[in-house]
């Protein structure tokens, strides 16, 4: 399939560079009942998923899944994030304009308490 090793430890890296664990009883698994560990790290601690949102690694270390380096943006912020010359994509969403930047899950959490 698309994960190279195996779930024996319960977890493996998939050819995108991201961990995947199975976890079969997660909210966010897919059929196979795996989830991707960063997205299931950020669900666990904020309690939900942001609608339209992309969990960011802030050093972009895609396996440093540390809940520290994990960041909420929009669609539109992580395309500059990783290109700042991207302005082709512009989708509307539930953030407010201070999530234009990587912000720090654990500073999101108290920061979106009033959206």
């Amino acid at each position: 399939g698309s994960l190279n090793g195996n779930f024996k430890r319960g977890y493996c890296i998939g050819k995108n560079g991201y961990i995947h664990e199975q976890n079969p009883n997660h909210p966010l698994r897919d059929k196979k009942g795996r989830v991707l560990q960063h997205r299931r790290i950020v669900y666990d601690y904020l309690g939900y998923l942001p609608k339209n949102c992309v969990i960011h690694h802030i050093d972009h270390n895609k396996t440093n899944n540390n809940l520290e380096n994990l960041s909420v943006l929009d669609q539109s912020s992580h395309i500059k994030e990783h290109d700042p010359l991207a302005s082709r994509y512009n989708k509307k969403t539930n953030f407010k304009s201070a999530y234009k930047k990587p912000i720090p899950v654990l500073l999101f959490s108290s920061l979106n308490a009033s959206a």
